[in-house]
């Protein structure tokens, strides 16, 4: 999905916390991680040695470097299911209004991204756990 949309997403996400809790900061903070999480892309897009691996044009044309990693999923440690798995247990220990904030954004760019899977990819392709034991290998 486009970081556009995940900034729109996340920013609604943001001001709809901040609505019901009162703080701004939890509101910062899913605004923040929905939009952030993405930056897990960055290791995957050097992994493929791009020409210039500061060059925001060249990261923005992800299809380039996934075709050149060939039959392999990316690495995308933070998209993982299992993380809010983790932090549901956390939220439910601590009662921490900005974990909430944390587990609703993963929660939503999870699912946005889950509804961009093509046709060929696995339904657990955000499962870290899924991905490691295929040896993020595709087939």
């Amino acid at each position: 999905m486009r970081p556009v949309w995940h900034i729109i997403s996340s920013a609604i996400l943001g001001i709809v916390i901040y609505f019901f809790t009162g703080s701004i900061i939890a509101g910062i903070i899913a605004l923040l991680t929905g939009v952030f999480i993405d930056l897990d892309h960055l290791i995957d897009f050097w992994i493929s040695a791009p020409k210039n691996p500061f060059s925001v044009k060249e990261f923005y044309h992800m299809d380039k470097y996934l075709k050149s990693k060939g039959d392999y999923y990316t690495i995308i440690f933070l998209h993982a299911f299992e993380w809010l798995i983790i932090l549901a247990v956390l939220v439910v220990i601590y009662q921490n209004i900005y974990l909430v904030a944390i587990v609703l954004s993963i929660l939503l760019h999870l699912t946005l991204d889950n509804f961009n899977l093509k046709k060929q990819d696995h339904p657990l392709s955000y499962s870290i756990i899924f991905r490691v034991l295929k040896k993020f290998k595709l087939a």
